[in-house]
């Protein structure tokens, strides 16, 4: 996987759900790639919502982000 120019990630992932088009999966193995992933989503949230976020957005957006590894 490749992100918006960075370095290409190796992904590891188990499958948890799926269901015709939508797939839910955990990440198993992200350690080079951590920040990497975490920054792309945060630019890629601060682009589809410019104004500031609240801090409860913000702290539940973290806790998304907390990856068990």
């Amino acid at each position: 996987m490749s992100l918006a120019g960075e370095e290409p990630l190796k992904l590891e992932l188990d499958l948890v759900q799926h269901e015709e088009n939508v797939v839910a999966a955990k990440f198993t193995d992200l350690q080079q790639g951590r920040q990497a992933l975490r920054t792309f989503l945060f630019n890629s949230d601060k682009i589809k919502y410019p104004q500031p976020i609240s801090r409860r957005y913000f702290i539940k957006f973290l806790l998304i982000l907390s990856f068990s590894v």
